[in-house]
């Protein structure tokens, strides 16, 4: 299995060869308290805190698509076992070891998680959306969406959700209540895979789309305006780093 680490300026790429019992796919990465974790198919678990040299974790569940830290704890989520219940992945000392705590409620797969001003949200298959503030008890919100949510960023006091039918959504209440916002993509229902955001501005990537909310990240007034900037291009993922 290949890694890329990159230099400090991203110009250049070196792969990482890492020795594993198996050879799945890696879905996300984060970097928190000073260690990279990266989730994968099959349950598999990746640290580091160099970004070259990798230690192996198993959790012995489906597969993991999303990984955040926040709080001191690291929250891990991805897809229930066939004929299962969901099960969302924790760690408290940086990756060492993992709890998977199962929900007897959850019942959809789960494909990304964030933090941001003391909560967690997750979200997921048939527009889930979870909150939790100490990434083990969770409540289940309304989104108003009933496709998948891939993506889950947060900013600028707001977090941001972007779904397979182009629709993105806004919470402003820490994910107690989601508003869906007006973009081109909400018309056209090209699927929207990830949000980001840097530098004052909010980036969405999709089939052949990349929308960002200028303005200083003011999402509500830009979604509602003609500030998108739209490209074509090919799919693209971010993630926050």
């Amino acid at each position: 299995m290949a890694k890329f680490s990159p230099p400090l300026n991203g110009a250049s790429w070196a792969n990482t060869n890492v020795s594993t019992t198996s050879s799945p796919r890696l879905n996300s990465i984060y970097f928190g308290n000073n260690t990279f974790v990266t989730v994968a198919n099959s349950g598999y678990i990746f640290t580091s805190t160099n970004g070259t040299s990798w230690i192996e974790k198993t959790s012995g569940t489906a597969n993991i698509n999303g990984i955040t830290y926040g709080n001191n704890i690291w929250v891990a989520v991805g897809d229930k076992p066939n004929n299962g219940n969901g099960i969302i992945h924790t760690s408290t000392d940086n990756g060492a070891s993992w709890t998977a705590t199962t929900y007897n409620w959850l019942l959809k797969d789960l494909s990304g998680i964030t933090y941001g001003n003391g909560t967690f949200v997750a979200v997921g298959e048939s527009g889930t959306i979870l909150t939790s503030t100490n990434g083990t008890t969770w409540l289940n919100k309304t989104s108003g969406d009933s496709t998948t949510i891939n993506g889950i960023t947060y900013g600028n006091s707001t977090f941001v959700a972007v779904a397979a039918s182009g629709k993105i959504l806004t919470s402003t209440n820490n994910g107690a209540s989601w508003e869906i916002q007006t973009s081109t993509t909400t018309t056209t229902y090209f699927p929207l895979y990830d949000v980001i955001y840097a530098n004052n501005t909010f980036v969405t990537v999709g089939n052949n789309v990349i929308i960002n909310s200028p303005d200083e990240g003011d999402i509500t007034d830009n979604l509602n305006s003609s500030a998108y900037t739209i490209f074509g291009g090919s799919i693209m993922t971010m993630r926050k780093c």
